[in-house]
């Protein structure tokens, strides 16, 4: 058990040195803290964790589900975007895990890429009002950009305007046009729950 601890910080901390979000303190006493103490034993993971990676608690995925939606509803109503649709996205994005990270590098809530959030203003891809309020802004762009064609929006967001562009429409990917389905159907679903209410 202590040793998957271990190689998950580890390898958190191998993300956090590609992308740049450690600071030169924080890499000396991440390398003198990876052999590990007595002490660490005693403590619980997120403790653990808080210390390795130096994101506070509520980061590490201690909000939950509602605590999310709840940031959704009040930064999508401020910026004028479907909270059904962000939620949608939220979902086929990171399964609302403030903590996920891509393969491609894209981290947090809304999958942002390293560039994408720097762009946006985001300090902290794994806080998850600045996730949120960075997608939904590049969200709120794209949606503006395609005059508010959601399929198309939805298909920049996954692959890239570029794409979209050239194909004057959702790209012949069969990834992207997965996504956009799931997204659309999520939000078909998260619609119909809001109106029964």
């Amino acid at each position: 058990m202590t040793e998957g601890v271990y190689s998950c910080m580890e390898r958190i901390t191998e993300i956090k040195k590609r992308f740049g979000l450690m600071n030169e303190n924080a890499k000396t006493n991440q390398e003198t803290e990876v052999s590990g103490s007595e002490g660490d034993l005693k403590r619980t993971f997120s403790e653990i964790l808080s210390d390795r990676t130096g994101v506070s608690s509520s980061q590490q995925g201690n909000l939950s589900k509602g605590d999310i939606e709840n940031l959704i509803e009040k930064i999508s109503i401020k910026e004028g975007v479907s909270p059904s649709l962000v939620k949608a996205v939220v979902e086929n994005e990171s399964s609302y895990n403030t903590m996920a990270v891509s393969p491609k590098g894209a981290m947090g809530l809304m999958q942002l890429m390293p560039e994408t959030a720097k762009e946006l203003g985001v300090n902290d891809s794994f806080s998850a009002e600045e996730n949120i309020e960075g997608g939904i802004k590049y969200l709120k762009g794209l949606l503006n950009k395609y005059q508010w064609d959601y399929k198309k929006a939805l298909a920049a967001y996954n692959a890239g305007p570029k794409l979209v562009d050239s194909y004057n429409g959702v790209p012949p990917i069969k990834e992207t046009a997965d996504y956009v389905k799931r997204v659309l159907d999520s939000y078909r679903k998260e619609q119909e729950s809001v109106e029964e209410e």
